[in-house]
């Protein structure tokens, strides 16, 4: 995608790390051009690498967005990104992103066992492939056999069924109670296992909305309208494709970008 100036490139992980990780990502703003986006909350969370004249300038970790937000990105400056799903911290990551809600922390690259010289030599010749390479190797090293098995499965049924099966068929067929999994996708993500559910619903008819097709995934117009603006602050007759789209995580083909 190429648009105002910042073009934006996503990569597919290692078939290994499917179940854990969306893409990886790269945006770059050209010189001279300060363009502003909305990030839409999608359900994932990102380590993200960012770069300007070369030189990597940080290296964060965001957590889930329950909420838009917009970002502003310098003429110059690139972002290379890991999208992760919520189930890399059940087998994945050793962490949990509760406190990150809405928010995002610096991070040094050596916890997560990655090479910084490797990682910033890559990024500063924008050789994407090595970097990725290396990402691939790292986390299909890292995975663990002892991951929370039922709760992997509860965010795996959710993305299944686009947030459309209710959260009580879910824990019954992963043998949990409704309490239990609330309690443990809470602790983990920071919101309830109701409103990821609700997050993936939007997430997976962002485009038919944006088209203005039915209420798929909804249970009438109202329903549609009320998940929309918890989510974004607009109405989906305030989303022009044509004019007013900046979401960033978004491919032309799904937003319709012109």
């Amino acid at each position: 995608m190429d648009k105002g100036g910042t073009t934006y490139r996503e990569f597919l992980p290692h078939p290994g790390l499917s179940e854990y990780i969306k893409c990886f990502w790269h945006t770059h703003t050209a010189p001279g051009i300060n363009n502003e986006y909305d990030i839409l909350p999608d359900g994932y969370f990102d380590m993200l690498f960012s770069v300007k004249g070369g030189i990597v300038t940080g290296i964060s970790l965001t957590g889930i967005w329950a909420q838009m937000v917009t970002v502003s990105l310098e003429g110059g400056t690139g972002m290379f990104g890991v999208r992760f799903k919520p189930a890399a911290l059940t087998g994945l990551l050793k962490i949990n992103m509760k406190e990150m809600l809405n928010s995002s922390i610096d991070i040094d690259p050596e916890e997560f066992n990655l090479e910084t010289p490797l990682v910033t030599d890559s990024l500063a010749g924008d050789n994407l492939d090595m970097l990725t390479e290396h990402l691939n190797m790292r986390f299909l090293s890292q995975q663990s056999c002892s991951a929370d098995s039922r709760i992997k499965a509860f965010f795996e049924l959710v993305d299944r069924s686009s947030g459309t099966e209710p959260v009580e068929s879910i824990c019954r067929e992963i043998g949990l109670s409704t309490r239990q999994v609330c309690r443990k996708v809470t602790g983990l993500i920071g919101i309830g296992a109701k409103e990821y559910s609700g997050i993936a619903r939007f997430r997976d008819n962002l485009a038919s909305i944006a088209e203005g097709n039915d209420y798929d995934g909804f249970y009438d117009q109202s329903h549609l309208i009320k998940n929309f603006k918890k989510y974004t602050g607009m109405t989906p007759g305030q989303l022009n494709p044509s004019k007013n789209v900046r979401i960033l995580q978004y491919s032309c083909k799904d937003l319709l970008l012109k």
